[in-house]
């Protein structure tokens, strides 16, 4: 404890490791003491504080001197539970931090003693100003608390060698600011002298505005004073860069800045420093220090090495697009030399098949001849029916033989043209009339429109038949049935005063994209997923189209393609041609192309009911009926054209079984039988494909489709029976099996809708056996379909009837049940139990069933 103080408010103050306060007023609570033992304006430091003296001002400020910490003001002391205190010290000219006494004068002002002085204290500007041995102090190191004013006001202070007295009513004298000025700069060790270091330094540093600072120079040290050599102990120096820091560092006497590591940049000095009167001086003295970057962090640096980057960059694009074009030029070159070969090798291949057509031609002409020779003899209907199928197909055959030569033809250009004069309206009709059974079949309209100077002209009249047939088939090929096809026919004269024929071919119901029409005259060339009406005779084989525009242009035509929503596809061409005289014979040899046979399905209605009924589906009309005709003497025959048609008619009447032809048109054999194996009511039925297409893919989609049988064209009638039969037993086989063997599905082998219905008959079977009233009618109702397609899918799948199935499945029960008695049982009580209400029926059933009694199974 060093000093004892009561206030004017009774509070006690006991100074010493810290201050104790005690409101001598508050006995309520026994004088409770409130303790302040670290640094009293910062607690949260932890810092010890020691307090020397405590003095109570004539405002009733009360201010404690410590040992190292200057002077305390208590700010407030309303609440006697918490105080607060503001410290004086260094930076208001208190440059002694260990206190011995504090004294007030008559104006209020505080005179401080230190171990190293007297301080004047302005209590209004709260700045300290020091008096030493050069203001004449004999003695500058004075006791704690050893000081009083005497009755004339006057000071007395104790020191250490007796005490010193003075009047504290004195004038401080007026001088003038202080100034800054800096007398060296050292920069990395070395002292920078101007024009020695003129990059650094280009004038004297007294007088210089800006220090620069090159790489590897980013520390230095600056020296400065105010150049007062009277009181320079006394005068206290602030600095700081602006830039990097934001409070004043505050040295006595300390005369130097230094600052270490500067980035590069551009910074600002200030340097300022106490008046006589310990105030700041009003002027600072500012230096620019620049720190230059090193080269590689300069702007110029940067752009050089972008620029360096970006002819990298395009460097690299260069060489790449240079390799990719030379890759390119190489690849093109080889295409080119593959192109060669494989244009030589299909020259080769074409020329094979075109000799291989000539070869056809002659066996054709002997089919065709008698053909056509026994067709005008025979009086039979059924022999004639099938001669006129043979002479069709043959003349199909020729139509598809003379393309492939007229192909060939076109690629030696050795087509010529055969100028005659013919009736143009009356080829016109001719050519409209082989296609009229077709169109009234499908229900398409068709309206020509003609406008012609004069039907006689003078042309090639069999390339002209090619050009029209083609149009006209792939018109019909593109319409909807009761669509609309329209032909024009037009004779003008153009701008070159020749006489153009113009014909147009427009069909309702299709579209071609833009982007399509210039690659529909390319050979082989069929635009995907494209709607086709096909009838037998129509199939798409990627040539007609080509040859048509070919031999426009050998007649010295063009031809154009126009399509819209609205109006549909329109083919329109263009070529010269002559006005003959109507006098001159004509020449009536016409080009003969095979006529499309008229597709009819006739009405099924099966003729013997003991027979089995099979559907069969074939787009060509021929085939189809030379099929009906192998199997019409086992099977009731039902026919279809297309999957679309065969897969109602099969919804229609249910058929035992399937045959069809894989490529057909709207819904082919593939997608047919996938939707048959999809629908619940159809999936047992048994399916037969027959194909021209024998290829590995195509033979594993179907059976992935689910097909049981796959037959390749041509075939003999004797493999299509035997696969049928073959199909047959073996489903027979599988049934046989499911019976003798306790009624399990997965012994049936069949695919997953049937298994699905076997699995759910079972089921209902499984809960309701036991009720003698449950019979075929409550199955029905519980599966949601009708008898008929019960009564089908049941004999089909299990060779039962539904009646025969429910009675086996109940005989299975009571045999299991018999089985596994071990001790005698009621045959009566088991025939109850599984759904008989007759026991002698039971027995006599179960008999018939198993060749023996039931009473025998547990004997």
């Amino acid at each position: 404890m060093n000093t004892i103080f009561i206030d004017s408010q009774s509070r006690l103050w006991i100074g010493g490791n810290g201050v104790y306060v005690i409101d001598l007023e508050d006995s309520r609570n026994t004088y409770e003491c409130i303790y302040y033992q670290h640094k009293l304006d910062d607690p949260e430091s932890k810092i010890n504080e020691k307090i020397t003296c405590i003095f109570e001002t004539k405002k009733g400020e009360i201010y404690l001197g410590s040992l190292g910490n200057g002077i305390y003001l208590l700010e407030d002391n309303g609440n006697n539970e918490k105080y607060t205190f503001k410290n004086y010290a260094v930076r208001c000219g208190l440059s002694d931090t260990s206190i011995s006494n504090i004294l007030d004068d008559e104006n209020g002002n505080l005179w401080i003693s230190t171990l190293k002085g007297i301080y004047f204290f302005d209590i209004n500007t709260k700045r300290a100003f020091k008096f030493d041995e050069g203001d004449g102090l004999l003695v500058p190191q004075f006791y704690k608390r050893s000081g009083c004013k005497t009755i004339n006001h006057n000071m007395l202070l104790g020191t250490i060698d007796g005490f010193v007295t003075f009047s504290p009513l004195v004038n401080l004298p007026k001088q003038k600011q202080r100034t800054i000025t800096l007398t060296s700069v050292v920069c990395n060790g070395n002292q920078l002298i101007p024009y020695l270091n003129s990059d650094n330094l280009p004038v004297s540093i007294s007088t210089t505005k800006e220090l620069h600072l090159y790489p590897p120079q980013n520390s230095f040290e600056i020296t400065f004073s105010c150049l007062d050599y009277i009181e320079q102990e006394k005068v206290f120096y602030f600095h700081r860069i602006h830039e990097l820091e934001e409070h004043w560092n505050t040295g006595l006497v300390k005369r130097n800045a230094k600052y270490t590591n500067l980035p590069p940049g551009k910074y600002t000095l200030e340097i300022r420093c106490t008046n006589h009167d310990n105030t700041w001086s009003t002027e600072a003295t500012c230096l620019s220090i620049i720190v230059h970057p090193p080269f590689y962090k300069t702007g110029w640096f940067y752009s050089l090495i972008a620029i360096l980057i970006m002819s990298i960059l395009l460097y690299i694009i260069y060489w790449y697009n240079a390799r990719q074009q030379h890759i390119q030029k190489l690849l093109k070159e080889k295409i080119e030399i593959m192109s060669e070969q494989m244009e030589a090798i299909n020259k080769e291949k074409l020329s094979y098949f075109t000799n291989l057509a000539h070869e056809f031609k002659t066996p054709l002409t002997l089919i065709q001849g008698p053909a056509s020779q026994l067709i005008r003899q025979t009086t039979d209907p059924k022999e004639k029916e099938d001669l006129q199928i043979i002479n069709r197909n043959a003349q199909y055959l020729l139509s598809l033989v003379n393309q492939l030569i007229d192909l060939r033809k076109i690629d030696t250009q050795n087509l010529t043209l055969n100028y005659s004069q013919f009736n143009f309206s009356k080829f016109l009709n001719t050519t409209i009339t082989d296609f009229s059974n077709l169109m009234k079949e499908r229900n398409i309209s068709f309206e020509k429109i003609y406008r012609l100077k004069s039907d006689h002209i003078y042309s090639d009249k069999e390339n002209l038949h090619k050009i029209l047939f083609n149009l006209l088939s792939n018109a019909i090929k593109h319409t909807p049935d009761k669509g609309k096809i329209t032909l024009h026919a037009n004779q003008f004269i153009d701008k070159s005063n020749k006489l153009m024929q113009f014909i147009s071919v427009t069909n309702s119901g299709s579209i071609i994209a833009p982007d399509e029409i210039d690659k529909i005259f390319n050979r082989f060339y069929r635009i995907p997923e494209q709607n086709k009406y096909t009838n037998y005779g129509q199939s798409s084989t990627g040539i007609g189209l080509h040859i048509v525009k070919e031999l426009i242009n050998l007649l010295g035509g063009t031809i154009k393609v126009k399509s819209s929503e609205k109006e549909g596809v329109s083919f329109r061409l263009y070529f010269p041609i002559t006005l003959a005289d109507a006098a001159e014979n004509e020449i009536h040899e016409e080009y003969k192309e095979p006529v499309p046979v008229e597709d009819k399905i006739e009405p099924f209605i099966p003729i013997d009911r003991s027979k089995p009924t099979l559907l069969l589906v074939e787009d060509n009309p021929d085939m189809r009926h030379y099929i009906k005709n192998m199997l019409k003497e086992k099977y009731n025959i039902a026919e279809a054209n297309n999957g679309e048609q065969g897969y109602k008619t099969a919804q229609n009447i249910v058929p035992d079984f399937i045959v069809s032809d894989l490529m057909m048109p709207v819904c082919d054999g593939s997608d047919f039988c996938k939707r048959l194996r999809e629908d619940k009511l159809l999936s047992h039925i048994p399916f037969l494909l027959l194909t021209a297409n024998s290829s590995e893919t195509a033979r594993i989609e179907s059976y992935e489709n689910g097909v049981d049988g796959y037959i390749t064209k041509p075939f003999e009638q004797s493999v299509l029976l035997a696969h049928i039969d073959s199909i047959l037993k073996n489903r027979d086989l599988r049934q046989k099996k499911f019976v003798e063997q306790d009624l399990n599905p997965i012994l049936l082998e069949v695919g997953q809708s049937d298994q699905q219905f076997m699995n759910e008959v079972m089921n209902i079977l499984e809960k309701n056996y036991t009720d003698p009233q449950f019979g075929v009618k409550d199955l029905t109702e519980r599966l949601n379909i009708s008898y008929t397609v019960i009564y089908k899918k049941f004999v089909s799948l299990t060779g039962l009837p539904p009646v025969r199935f429910i009675q086996l499945y109940r005989l299975q029960i009571a045999k299991k049940i018999l089985e596994s008695s071990t001790n005698n049982v009621i045959v009566s009580e088991i025939a109850y139990r599984v759904g008989f209400n007759d026991p002698k029926y039971f027995t006599r059933c179960f008999v018939k069933q198993y060749k023996q009694t039931p009473s025998s199974f547990f004997k």
